[in-house]
């Protein structure tokens, strides 16, 4: 199964398994009021065990559901910073740089990979024992070497 689609499943099913208990729940505590007062003391205790019963099964359901929201929190924050980092960097070759006020490369190189892929920046290193190529320390990629810009116009 796609991970989002059991995401999506796990939702739903958390907040249907809160409902059915919230309702449950309610039934319960109504029939509690409704009762004869010569019930007797064993059956309302199992009434109340059925309670407890329905009210734990919605707090971990809403637990579930609270704890998946913030996974959700935390995904959109971070595509959001993706989306921001996507507005300050711009491809230069193989690499991404920052831009200078004028729109061209300034700095060291990101790794392209990284950036595209994952959406995140990463700056690539010289590779060792071979300085034409530098390399991602995090995918590993290897790029052919580009130094660092210095923004004053396209190829500097």
């Amino acid at each position: 199964m796609h991970h989002k689609e059991y995401d999506n499943m796990v939702d739903i099913v958390s907040i249907t398994t809160a409902i059915q208990g919230i309702k449950a729940a309610t039934e319960i505590v109504q029939s509690i009021r409704s009762a004869d007062q010569s019930l007797a003391s064993a059956e309302q205790k199992l009434i109340l065990a059925d309670l407890v019963s329905a009210l734990a099964d919605s707090k971990t359901a809403l637990s579930n559901v609270q704890d998946y929201l913030h996974e959700k929190d935390k995904e959109i924050a971070r595509l959001k910073e993706s989306l921001a980092l996507r507005k300050e960097l711009i491809r230069h070759g193989e690499t991404y740089y920052e831009a200078s006020p004028k729109g061209f490369p300034v700095g060291d190189p990101y790794c392209s990979h990284c950036f595209e892929v994952k959406g995140i920046a990463v700056h690539i290193n010289q590779l060792a024992g071979d300085r034409s190529k530098s390399i991602c320390p995090s995918c590993k990629t290897k790029i052919r070497r580009h130094g660092a810009r210095d923004g004053s116009k396209p190829n500097a």
